[in-house]
């Protein structure tokens, strides 16, 4: 597994280089990998920076992290613009394409 760690974290540094070019302003991705088939014996595990947990708990995961209070939140017009720049800047289909979302 330590081969998906490590492409997890080159993934989310990739996005955030990416985003944060295209904005102008420093974006931070947070790296997650979800577990889909055997279960793994924790709910979040954090693993070489990387938050490891069971695929059926990614909606937990998200709601769990938008309450957490030292983090900065984003308004209505700051997520419109991060979504703007993922679609110019971000690949789709594991780099196959380069369609904006939308």
């Amino acid at each position: 597994m330590k081969d998906r760690l490590e492409h997890a974290r080159w993934e989310a540094q990739q996005a955030s280089d990416r985003l944060s070019e295209e904005l102008g302003t420093q974006v931070y991705i947070r790296p997650v990998l979800a577990v889909y088939g055997p279960k793994v014996p924790w709910l979040v595990a954090t693993i070489r920076e990387v938050d490891v947990f069971n695929g059926d708990r990614l909606r937990k995961y998200l709601r769990r992290n938008a309450t957490i209070k030292d983090r900065p939140k984003l308004s209505a017009g700051e997520i419109e613009q991060i979504y703007a720049a993922a679609a110019r800047v971000l690949p789709l289909n594991n780099g196959a394409e380069r369609t904006p979302v939308g």
